[in-house]
């Protein structure tokens, strides 16, 4: 894989993380806030 190719599934991957933060925020930050530890 090129450097060129790996750039764009970065921002396609970007992409929809942001596109899904934005159209369901609730779903969205429920799955976040499961990856951090709350000790």
């Amino acid at each position: 894989m090129n450097q060129e190719t790996t750039r764009e599934r970065s921002m396609a991957s970007y992409k929809e993380f942001h596109k899904r933060s934005i159209e369901q925020p609730d779903a969205f930050w429920s799955e976040e806030a499961k990856r951090i530890d709350w000790h």
